[in-house]
């Protein structure tokens, strides 16, 4: 039975477990001897979000159609024009506020931020436009993990978090 060097686990959510036996000097493929987890805790701030994403999606959505009534030359509700500009405010609203303030409209009305994987602050610019892009593809959002981190969230290194 291996002795370990040391085990490592900050309080953050994103925990770095490293295992390092006493003795070695290389570093194995097969992670015999240094295996390296990076994980997020399953916390209750993570848990039971799915339906709090999905309805802040709707709030976000519903103020974007409504922003988009209130310009003028928009076009009617429902036409080609009207969906472009819903769709440009919806993107513009959500990159500007999830960067600047960690959470949309929607977000901020239910309870939820957006945080940053790296360093459990608000996402950057890239993060944001990312997370943004596959929203847009509504698929992504819809597949979640077992802790109810969504797709979206994965490829952006970001996740949600109840406040």
């Amino acid at each position: 039975m291996p002795n370990f060097y040391s085990l490592n686990i900050p309080k953050a959510r994103i925990a770095r477990v490293t295992l390092l036996f006493r003795g070695c000097n290389k570093i194995s493929h097969l992670g015999t001897l240094i295996t390296k987890w990076h994980f997020i805790t399953p916390g209750p701030s993570l848990r039971n979000v799915t339906f709090r994403r999905i309805l802040a999606l709707a709030i976000d959505w519903f103020s974007a159609i409504l922003i988009t009534q209130l310009i003028p030359n928009s076009g009617d509700y429902g036409t080609r024009t009207n969906s472009l500009f819903t769709l440009v405010i919806f993107s513009a609203q959500i990159i500007t506020l999830v960067t600047l303030t960690g959470s949309s409209f929607g977000h901020r009305f239910l309870g939820l931020r957006v945080l940053s994987n790296k360093n459990q602050r608000n996402p950057n610019l890239f993060q944001s436009i990312l997370r943004t892009f596959f929203i847009i593809l509504v698929f992504p959002p819809l597949l979640t993990d077992k802790d109810g981190i969504g797709l979206h969230d994965r490829l952006a290194k970001t996740q949600i978090v109840r406040i």
